[in-house]
């Protein structure tokens, strides 16, 4: 159901933001509509190249809500992490973490995960990635619906 749209760069700098930033994206189900995606939110945690958590190697925002992206015949929902940073050297990946609110007031309820690809991070300087085409497509999408978008790092 969800999957990590933009992916962060292959390498990333200790301590810097990451560039692009994640983008995690869903399909809205038949049961699921517009107006249900202000109850949606994600959670972002770090994990090592072997799978372990380590919750307190992230900096930056570890939540994000829901955002309504229109397509053709329906529409998708995406979570954002504009500012994530890793400060120490190392292989990692992210998890996101997509919850519900439930309005009986049980609480959030998992729906789904999605995980990036493995990302490499330096205490040196790295050269910036962009995006791919497919990836620039979304971010330029959540920029034209005036989401604030943060820019390539020179």
């Amino acid at each position: 159901m969800f999957s990590i749209a933009v992916q962060p760069p292959a390498h990333a700098r200790a301590s810097r933001k990451i560039y692009p930033p994640v983008i995690a994206k869903g399909r809205l189900t038949s049961n699921t509509t517009e107006a249900d995606v202000c109850y949606m939110f994600a959670t972002a945690v770090l994990r090592d190249a072997e799978g372990n958590l380590l919750t307190d190697r992230l900096d930056g925002t570890l939540s994000a809500s829901g955002m309504f992206l229109p397509e053709r015949r329906a529409g998708d929902v995406v979570f954002m992490f504009p500012d994530l940073a890793v400060p120490y050297s190392g292989a990692y990946s992210v998890r996101v973490d997509v919850y519900k609110v439930d309005c009986t007031g049980e609480g959030a309820v998992l729906l789904d995960q999605a995980e990036t690809r493995i990302f490499e991070v330096y205490d040196g300087d790295v050269p910036p990635e962009r995006p791919s085409s497919e990836e620039w497509l979304i971010i330029r999408k959540l920029h034209d619906q005036g989401h604030r978008i943060p820019s390539c790092p020179s």
